[in-house]
């Protein structure tokens, strides 16, 4: 059992780079032990996440468009049948440089986009899209305003505190509104067997940028 400081406890599940993942018993999914310090991910993500050199992450974007264009238009499609007619307002957080905002914005929505990296936002901007630089959290969602969609893809994983982020979501939905995220489905048996069985090392556990992984039966709790 690893307790810290901030009263998180659990069994250590993985070890890397002197951290541990534990099965967190306050929070319900698994961690980081100890959770990075918020300055450091800011650090992190407003400068280095995507390197010095975007241009290898919006080539394989562009190599990527067709199937990209595929996947983003089936989401706004369940969104269109799920939200009553007339309600096309999304906040994309993490919304990197702008790929599934375009989709949004070619079908009619009025689409804004959340985005810590700089380099990431300031290449959104130049596509003529609108996205705020910067972290998402209770003092952003109140000045934004509400939203009929919230979309983060891949975002969660990355948060230090995942519990109150989505409680500043709420405040940020309209009544009715839709909350759609993705996070990997990490420690799954596929994972765990190669691991166990074949020698791999836990490739998925990547302290420097993922600090909380989620599977089937965390993620809703």
């Amino acid at each position: 059992m690893i307790v810290c400081w901030s009263r998180h406890s659990g069994e250590s599940v993985e070890e890397s780079e002197s951290v541990h993942v534990i099965h967190c018993t306050a929070c319900g999914f698994k961690h980081l032990v100890p959770i990075p310090e918020t300055e450091r991910l800011h650090e992190l993500y407003t400068h280095h996440y995507h390197g010095r050199d975007i241009s290898p992450a919006v080539r394989k974007i562009e190599e990527d468009w067709e199937w990209l264009k595929l996947t983003y238009h089936d989401r706004f499609d369940l969104f269109e049948k799920l939200l009553p007619s007339g309600r096309r307002r999304l906040l994309d957080i993490g919304s990197g440089f702008g790929a599934f905002l375009l989709c949004g914005a070619e079908r009619g929505w009025e689409v804004l986009g959340v985005e810590p990296s700089l380099p990431a936002s300031e290449y959104a901007r130049s596509r003529g899209l609108n996205v705020v630089q910067g972290f998402y959290d209770g003092k952003m969602a109140e000045r934004l305003g509400t939203f009929d969609v919230v979309h983060l893809d891949h975002v969660l994983e990355h948060i230090p505190n995942p519990i109150q982020f989505l409680e500043w979501i709420r405040s940020s939905l309209t009544p009715g509104g839709l909350l759609f995220l993705t996070v990997p489905n990490d420690f799954n048996p596929f994972q765990k067997t190669l691991a166990e069985t074949c020698g791999y090392r836990p490739w998925w556990v990547i302290p420097k940028h993922h600090i909380n992984y989620f599977d089937f039966d965390t993620l809703p709790a």
